[in-house]
């Protein structure tokens, strides 16, 4: 993916090259839109089969039940992001991760719609939401690829959405994400399996009508957000691109 926020107006040949000359079907997409006075992240959504980690990945000692718990994961190589570099990340059971230290508290379950100016920030959200470890619950990483085109997979299966009104309880869910940093400052969110019941919040918690997705910055003066706390919000196999500007 290119993604050009600068590129002045004219026409242009576009050439695809494959890797080693290789030969086959491409598919070009572009799109064109009003100045990104921001950073300059270029997002789009498809659909693509979801591919959950396998016996290679990271496990992460979550526990059942886990919620509300914070985990610091190294990451393989200095991840851009809004301008800066990152080596680590803390991920979070709420289905979301921070380049900044968490501190816990009510803002990290509940889930910002939309995103502004609250902590945490440096934030890439998947799917925050108030999410609650059962028995089968996972939270792994797996380093995939070559350099210079690795990318860092980190996957939430099989996570419950909690309803806490005046109490919390269970909503009978199971949600699957991905979210996957690349090497070239790409982010991609991919969804898997979804299931579970109306609960008295919403009618779709595990299809995101209690959560929100998207990526900000280090303030919150820069939000690049795709929706939330809406019905439907994803749906399995949906795919989410953050193309950072080359």
């Amino acid at each position: 993916f290119f993604n050009r926020p600068n590129q002045a107006a004219g026409t242009y040949n576009v050439v695809v090259d494959g890797i080693g000359g290789d030969s086959g079907d491409y598919e070009i997409r572009y799109e064109t839109a009003p100045v990104d006075t921001g950073f300059g992240y270029w997002m789009f959504k498809d659909t693509a089969s979801f591919s959950p980690l396998g016996g290679g990945a990271t496990s992460l000692a979550v526990v059942a039940p886990d919620d509300e718990t914070i985990y610091p994961v190294a990451l393989p190589f200095s991840f851009p992001f809004y301008g800066a570099t990152h080596t680590s990340i803390n991920l979070h059971t709420n289905g979301f991760g921070s380049f900044d230290a968490l501190v816990a508290g009510p803002e990290l379950y509940s889930n910002d719609c939309s995103l502004d100016s609250s902590a945490p920030f440096n934030l890439i959200a998947p799917f925050w939401d108030d999410l609650y470890s059962g028995v089968s619950a996972t939270l792994k990483y797996e380093i995939q690829g070559t350099t210079p085109f690795r990318r860092f997979v980190i996957e939430w299966a099989d996570w419950d959405v909690l309803y806490c009104s005046p109490s919390c309880k269970s909503t009978n869910s199971s949600v699957t994400q991905q979210a996957m940093l690349y090497e070239n400052g790409d982010i991609e969110f991919h969804y898997g399996p979804r299931s579970g019941d109306a609960s008295n919040e919403c009618n779709t918690p595990y299809l995101g009508c209690s959560a929100t997705v998207g990526i900000r910055n280090s303030n919150g003066t820069d939000v690049d957000q795709m929706g939330c706390n809406t019905e439907a919000l994803v749906a399995e196999d949906m795919r989410v691109y953050f193309v950072a500007p080359r």
